[in-house]
């Protein structure tokens, strides 16, 4: 604890030694502000006479003489002085020599310092120098003269007397002058005039003319004329350092943070520049309250001045620039108020050495996004802008815009975009932005206008005598306090992306800083729905379809509110399919086939490929078809090989060309094959006699509804018809049918033959007859 007060100590000790440096440096005599004027000179009365000094001393100098009141000098406070009788005094013990005495040199005042020299040069007295104090305090002077003085030593006449003012509490130094009848002698080699403090500081009077000039950098030694007589030359302490406090920028009153004018000091504002000049803004038309309140008449910026006063001709001054939130000083920066066509955008012009005139057009005209409501405007070899602007001299402003390069494939590889200010600003002119895509890129530039009035104007250097170019558009001046969003999403071309109908689009805010507080609020067509209206990066989801728009206004912490920025998504609705039956049905197949179709009675949106997800197949990769509007047959269907009869199900995905989609179920059935085949059996069965009747019945497999029968004895077609009847077999006739079945799907084995019966026929007995014999007996 003891360690950490030490160096708290000896950190309070070196701030104090740097304020004091810094009060002593403000305060230093070359600092000190010079005037001249003429006024009346009039010797003393009731003074008394120096110590020290007599009525024709040369090269002496007096005791100490005491001033009544602390007297401030170069940052120092006196109160005694010692008098040369060689016209200077000093505010120390000065010890020296003769030569040093009279000798007006800057080593020699080094040696005398803190010095004052209303006249030095080898003089010599003809009356011994006096002193008296008038006024009262805190407004005394100290006043001293040297009457009558020899110019130099060997003049022996009145040359010349003069005097020194100190002044309480102002701490002003004055010197007075009245020529004598004497001339100066010509043995002089010149005298200095000026002040001389404690660090080496000084100021030098270059002559004696109306208006000399202090020198701080210059000893002057060779002054051998005579000030006129009512000359007075002052010499102030310069006013305190003003500080008129941060700039501001909000919505509401500004309460002025400008620094005190300290005692004997007087503050004053002034207003440099704005929209409005009168000091009524100020509370109550008070200009000299360094806390005073501000209330802008009007809107825009303006340069407030804090000046200080000292009262003795020294003043510092320094401005404030408030601003209730400018508006973008660029008139139609979005160009929506605009015609297709070339030089129709109100409020601007062509530049003045580049193009032949302003082009806007649609965005939709440079890019393939469907915007037709968003105007733009294009760079190129024929085409420039340029705009007049009013701002405010010496404040920091800063434009911001998009661009992109011109999706055609005749515009150059790399375009630009070059920024110049005409009419003063610092710097002069941008050096060019360039891009080589059509993706929106962010160009902004901060500089600082000299003048009210200039122009700025945008062109293409890389145009390559084409003309197809740079897009720009959103075009914002404002000060440089304040933000400029741009609105936008992940992806499209320049200012219009394209999302597809249902589909959540993210949006996010550009070229607003990454530190300091800012609130958003968030707009978009009807039926847009945010996320969030107030974060910088929500999502949308539009109902409607068409180019939709989403608008961000971006605030400051002072309340400042941003010109609005809008994007654009052109919402593009997804492709439709109808078909007879929901799930749509695919065209059943038997095992073993490769691909099957499917029907369809109409399409919207024009999908121009699909995909299918089965539940239990091998799913089938996007596909390109060419769908027709008024309905077909989706053809090119893939049945993985090997997939066994059954029914399945899954989903059809149709895209089109701008990657929406739809999804539609479907169902295929793969039909079992129906091998067809027949059997015949004989009635009665076995073998028979010759001339028996015998009924032959078929008998059916997958034969269909109406199958049809061949029936063959040996390889004579017989009969047809599901039997056949004979009573005329003989042995070893065969008897078999063929069949045609009509069953279907997946009919196999048609015609099919039977199995054959081979008919065994007996002959038939021959009749034995009896015969009675009436003759014999039995």
């Amino acid at each position: 604890m003891i360690r950490k007060l030490l160096t708290n100590k000896k950190l309070l000790l070196s701030l104090l030694l740097f304020f004091t440096f810094l009060l002593n440096y403000g305060q230093s005599a070359s600092s000190y502000c010079f005037s001249e004027r003429i006024g009346t000179y009039a010797p003393l009365t009731g003074a008394t006479s120096v110590s020290g000094l007599g009525a024709s001393d040369d090269d002496n100098i007096s005791n100490s003489i005491a001033i009544p009141f602390n007297f401030l000098f170069g940052g120092s406070g006196y109160n005694q002085i010692r008098v040369s009788s060689n016209g200077w005094l000093s505010f120390g013990n000065p010890s020296n020599n003769a030569t040093q005495n009279n000798t007006n040199s800057a080593t020699n005042a080094s040696q005398s310092k803190p010095i004052l020299f209303p006249l030095w040069d080898d003089l010599q007295n003809r009356t011994i120098p006096r002193y008296v104090v008038t006024g009262s305090a805190p407004n005394r002077i100290f006043k001293l003269e040297w009457f009558q003085q020899e110019w130099d030593y060997n003049a022996n006449s009145d040359v010349i007397s003069f005097q020194v003012w100190l002044y309480e509490t102002t701490n002003k130094i004055e010197y007075y002058y009245n020529s004598g009848v004497g001339n100066v002698n010509n043995g002089t080699l010149g005298a200095s005039i000026g002040i001389y403090d404690s660090n080496g500081s000084y100021l030098t009077l270059n002559n004696i003319a109306t208006t000399p000039i202090a020198q701080s950098s210059i000893f002057t030694t060779n002054i051998n004329v005579k000030p006129a007589s009512g000359q007075v030359y002052s010499f102030s302490p310069p006013a305190p350092v003003s500080q008129a406090g941060a700039d501001q920028y909000k919505n509401t009153p500004f309460t002025l943070a400008a620094n005190a004018p300290g005692s004997g000091n007087t503050g004053t504002w002034s207003i440099v520049s704005g929209p409005n000049l009168a000091t009524s803004q100020f509370a109550s038309g008070d200009t000299s309250n360094p806390t005073s309140t501000f209330t802008p008449s009007g809107s825009g910026t303006w340069v407030l001045r804090w000046t200080i006063s000292n009262g003795s001709g020294c003043n510092t001054t320094d401005d404030v620039v408030i601003s209730n939130c400018s508006g973008n000083l660029i008139t139609n920066g979005d160009f929506s108020n605009s015609a297709t066509g070339n030089d129709q955008a109100v409020n601007w012009s062509k530049a003045t050495t580049f193009g032949n005139y302003v082009e806007t057009y649609p965005e939709s005209s440079y890019f393939a996004t469907g915007n037709s409501i968003g105007f733009t405007a294009e760079l190129d070899s024929q085409s420039s802008l340029r705009q007049t602007v009013t701002v405010v001299p010496n404040v920091s402003y800063t434009v911001s815009f998009i661009y992109a390069r011109r999706s055609d494939p005749t515009a150059p590889a790399t375009v630009a975009v070059d920024f110049v200010v005409i009419g003063g600003s610092s710097p002069a002119t941008f050096t060019r932005l360039t891009t080589n895509s059509a993706a929106p890129q962010v160009g902004s530039f901060t500089f600082t206008p000299t003048s009210s009035s200039i122009a700025i104007e945008f062109y293409n250097s890389l145009n390559g005598g084409k003309t197809y170019g740079t897009i720009i558009d959103n075009i914002v001046l404002i000060p440089t306090s304040q933000v400029a969003p741009i609105a936008g999403t992940s992806g499209g071309s320049f200012n219009t992306s394209t999302f597809c109908a249902g589909v959540p689009v993210q949006l996010n805010v550009r070229n607003v800083p990454s530190s300091g507080v800012f609130t958003y609020s968030w707009s978009g067509s009807p039926g847009a729905s945010f996320s969030s209206l107030t974060s910088p990066s929500p999502i949308v989801t539009f109902s409607g379809s068409g180019i939709q728009e989403a608008t961000v206004v971006v605030t400051t912490a002072g309340g400042c509110t941003s010109a609005p920025s809008t994007t654009y998504v052109n919402v593009t609705a997804a492709p439709t399919i109808t078909t007879a039956a929901t799930p749509a049905v695919v065209t059943a197949v038997c095992p073993g086939v490769s691909t099957t179709t499917m029907t369809y009675t109409g399409t919207t949106n024009s999908p121009t490929s699909y995909s299918i997800d089965w539940a239990t197949l091998t799913d089938q990769v996007s596909t390109t078809f060419n769908f027709l509007a008024g309905g077909g047959t989706l053809t090119g269907i893939s049945i993985p090989a090997g997939t066994a009869p059954g029914n399945y199900s899954g989903t059809m995905t149709l895209k089109n060309a701008n990657g929406c989609e739809v999804t539609q179920a479907i169902t295929m059935t793969i039909n079992p094959n129906l091998p067809a085949s027949v059997s015949i059996a004989a009635s009665p069965l076995g073998a028979i006699c010759a001339g028996t009747p015998v009924t032959f019945t078929a008998t059916p497999t997958n034969g269909g509804t109406t199958p049809t029968y061949q029936w063959f004895k040996g390889l004579t077609a017989v009969g047809t018809g599901s039997t056949y009847s004979s009573s005329t077999l003989v042995n070893g006739d065969a008897i078999k049918v063929v069949m045609t079945s009509n069953a279907s799907p997946c009919l196999t084995g048609s015609p099919a033959t039977s199995n054959t019966i081979t008919m065994t026929v007996n002959p038939n007995l021959s009749a034995v007859g009896i015969t009675p014999n009436a003759a014999q007996a039995i």
